[in-house]
């Protein structure tokens, strides 16, 4: 799916993103929410989140990883990401931002090992349908949509002017004789 600059870039430019983090947004989003009880359904069977249905305590190899990681924006974003899926939540909104790059900054920071469960939740979400996307799209797709309104624009200004000869000279009858040499001849040049 390609991006389109009204629907995907300017929502973002108008909250003031710039195009490189429009870009990540993009390449990170899934196409529709990750519904959290599939999300445990994949993370049990991949054993890496376990719950007690008693002490509602959890193990597993994620949360193994949870307990020693260094870098702490990660482990807050991971014990967001485990606690909605198994208690708070109904999905992950991994469609908006800023979710879609809180999820992909916690998938990325995966070993190899996880990355199948990941691609699988991913997938839950209707998979990244705009992954890969970097800044030069963005770019391009303001440019189309910006060539597109040029066009239009010139498109209005020839059935004006289209109108205003026909009206001055071909039914002289209705004729404002406002229509001038010089807007005959623009409007001839402008492809009529």
């Amino acid at each position: 799916m390609a991006i389109d600059y009204l629907r995907d870039v300017k929502p973002f430019e108008d909250q003031g993103y710039t195009d490189a983090q429009i870009a990540e947004h993009l390449a990170s989003r899934t196409a529709k929410p990750i519904p959290c009880d599939e999300a445990k359904i994949v993370l049990e069977s991949y054993g890496l989140v376990y719950e007690d249905p008693v002490t509602l305590s959890r193990s597993g190899d994620l949360i193994d990883r949870y307990q020693v990681m260094p870098d702490n924006e990660l482990k807050s974003l991971l014990g967001w990401f485990i606690s909605h899926v198994f208690g708070r939540g109904t999905q992950i909104s991994s469609d908006t931002s800023p979710r879609a790059v809180q999820l992909a900054s916690v998938i990325a920071d995966l070993p190899a090992g996880m990355q199948p469960a990941a691609q699988e939740l991913l997938q839950l979400g209707g998979g990244q349908p705009d992954a890969g996307t970097v800044e030069a799209d963005v770019v391009a797709a303001r440019a189309v949509y910006d060539a597109d309104v040029v066009e239009q624009t010139r498109q209005d200004t020839i059935r004006t002017l289209a109108a205003e000869i026909e009206n001055d000279y071909i039914n002289p009858a209705v004729s404002d004789g406002v229509s001038t040499e010089a807007q005959v001849r623009a409007a001839i040049k402008a492809g009529l």
